[in-house]
């Protein structure tokens, strides 16, 4: 699920991965918390969308991975909540997430897609008019599940962090600045690992990582010590089979909380940061039926961040607005 306003009035609407209806549905946001409902054609199991302008023209466009013929599909946006004909570039096997970077500092926006089948990540480099070269694939571990884009050992260059969740740990690696990587450097991480976050937790001006651990019932958190390099894992309680999670600053203290998805338990679990890469005791809210994946926005416009849950099992959002 991604978060983007996709017919220009102003207010957020969110694209939403429908795995099992082989479609992508866009909800368009109304500014108090509600929303209406299309819905397009995607490709085969669509498993991940992220937003991006892809051809210039100031119009949100999607990408979308297609688990089963692996793929990426393209849609560019028409400005008023509908998107082109889908434009299908090659991937590797199995791609369970996608996020977008300019990692050869062209200005134009590339994608990295995570492909749990293939164990690597393909970099697909933008032309800046909504198509892609062809594939570029990367190793990275067994069975990653999720990228992040980072600078981690802030040089300037755009970097890549995987979850891989057949290997139990993760892998950066650190961009050279012209589309390629330097060697995987691999850290240990719970069991399972299966959604990943970037953020710093600490307030020390380094990029850090949260994982969450699908089948431990934990998440890690790996705190960045500014040159490509980690500290930890330290483990904290994610709840119930966590699927995914986000950062966000939820009570407005100026640090760094974390909510994640628990599918084992129906529930949204919200920890609130100390700012010293340590959490407080959580909140559980009540979501849908095996919630999968969250997108953070001020879907009411009352200046708090909001949260979004897709519910696998009920097929729908939750929408759960900050009070």
């Amino acid at each position: 699920m991604a978060v983007g306003d996709f017919n220009g009035d102003g207010k957020q609407d969110l694209a939403v991965a429908n795995d099992f209806g082989g479609n992508a549905s866009i909800l368009l946001g109304h500014g108090n918390g509600r929303f209406g409902t299309l819905a397009f054609a995607s490709g085969a199991k669509p498993s991940s969308v992220a937003v991006a302008d892809f051809n210039g023209d100031g119009k949100r466009d999607l990408a979308v991975a297609n688990r089963d013929d692996n793929s990426v599909s393209i849609h560019l946006g028409n400005g008023n909540g509908t998107f082109g004909a889908a434009q299908v570039f090659a991937v590797g096997l199995a791609p369970s997430s996608l996020v977008v970077g300019d990692f050869n500092g062209d200005g134009k926006k590339d994608l990295a897609v995570a492909n749990s089948g293939s164990n690597t990540v393909s970099i697909l480099r933008g032309n800046g008019n909504g198509t892609f070269q062809a594939a570029q694939n990367v190793s990275v571990g067994d069975g990653p599940s999720a990228v992040a884009v980072g600078d981690f050992n802030r040089d300037g260059k755009k970097d890549l962090a995987v979850a891989n969740r057949d290997s139990d740990n993760l892998c950066v690696r650190l961009g050279k600045g012209n589309g390629t990587f330097q060697s995987a450097r691999f850290f240990d991480a719970g069991a399972g690992p299966s959604s990943l976050v970037v953020a710093d937790f600490n307030r020390d001006g380094r990029l850090d990582l949260a994982v969450a651990n699908a089948l431990s019932d934990d998440g890690s958190l790996l705190l960045g010590r500014g040159n490509g390099n980690f500290r930890g894992p330290f483990n904290f309680d994610s709840g119930t089979a966590p699927a995914a999670l986000i950062a966000g600053d939820f009570n407005g203290d100026g640090k760094k909380d974390l909510a994640v998805a628990c599918a084992g338990s129906n529930k949204v679990r919200v920890l609130w940061g100390k700012g010293n890469g340590t959490f407080k005791d959580p909140l559980d809210i009540d979501a849908g039926s095996a919630p999968s994946a969250l997108a953070a926005g001020d879907f009411n416009r009352d200046g708090k961040l909001d949260l979004a849950v897709a519910n696998r099992d009920s097929n729908d959002v939750s929408v759960l607005l900050k009070a």
